[in-house]
């Protein structure tokens, strides 16, 4: 079995410095977004939910020789979330087709929107709970080639203000960050993130956008949901991707290329 590496960036600003993992091409991981999780699988990364796991799974991973991602949605409002209720209306958007307890976020103006003190604080809970990482869900909503209309006037240029706003944001408190899907932009953001989250690129043949991150020795963590190991993993495993095959319900179910 051949495993990537994990290795430590030092980015230095003044007299301070900051430092994060970034999980190199090839590393090993598990999805696992319902709790509770099983901690068992045999990879070098777990990406979970933050929200739903305390600071003690986190450690749990940590003793077992893991590193750990959290999953936090950022352009997009869920109703369900504890902090739900300090989202202004004026930043909830359409409802996210096929997630009917979702709405598209404005992420326009960041540095000035009411929603930047909230996802920070999002960030900083992960940052106390003892992730090493971070997987910011829902990068795309200016592209309605992707889904259907934000309800915002979202452009190319508000995307990559914000995405890089947060990957500058998850850096300080010295996190990785990776960019999700947003096949588009990789070419303008892959320098700004530590790896990709991408979710069927070889059933959509989206595979292509993404080798650039490879050839930035950055990992490609990549899942299919429907198509089988013989019809995804000899080409991701050409390219060098941590592919595996999941459920929908991104539960303990896993299936990996290596």
């Amino acid at each position: 079995m051949q495993f990537g590496h994990v290795v430590t960036i030092l980015v230095f600003a003044g007299a301070g410095a900051e430092a994060w993992y970034q999980p190199t091409a090839g590393t090993t991981w598990d999805w696992q977004l319902q709790v509770p999780i099983n901690p068992t699988a045999a990879v070098q990364v777990y990406d979970i939910d933050m929200f739903d796991n305390t600071a003690a799974v986190v450690a749990d991973l940590h003793s077992r020789g893991k590193k750990v991602i959290c999953y936090i949605d950022v352009g997009s409002w869920e109703n369900y979330r504890s902090d739900a209720s300090k989202f202004p209306t004026s930043l909830l958007g359409a409802k996210y087709s096929g997630f009917p307890n979702e709405r598209w976020l404005d992420i326009r103006s960041i540095t000035t929107s009411p929603l930047g003190p909230i996802l920070i604080a999002r960030f900083q809970q992960a940052k106390a709970k003892g992730c090493d990482g971070v997987e910011p869900d829902n990068m795309d909503g200016y592209d309605k080639t992707a889904h259907e209309s934000s309800g915002f006037p979202l452009t190319y240029n508000d995307q990559i203000v914000f995405n890089r706003w947060v990957a500058d944001q998850v850096h300080a408190l010295g996190m990785a960050v990776g960019l999700k899907n947003d096949i588009n932009q990789v070419k303008d953001l892959v320098g700004n993130f530590d790896f990709h989250v991408s979710e069927q690129a070889f059933q959509y043949g989206e595979y292509s956008f993404l080798v650039s991150f490879i050839q930035a020795n950055k990992s490609v963590f990549e899942a299919e949901y429907r198509w089988t190991l013989t019809q995804f993993c000899p080409q991701a495993i050409k390219l060098n991707f941590s592919s595996i095959r999941k459920k929908n319900s991104l539960n303990a179910y896993r299936e990996a290329c290596r």
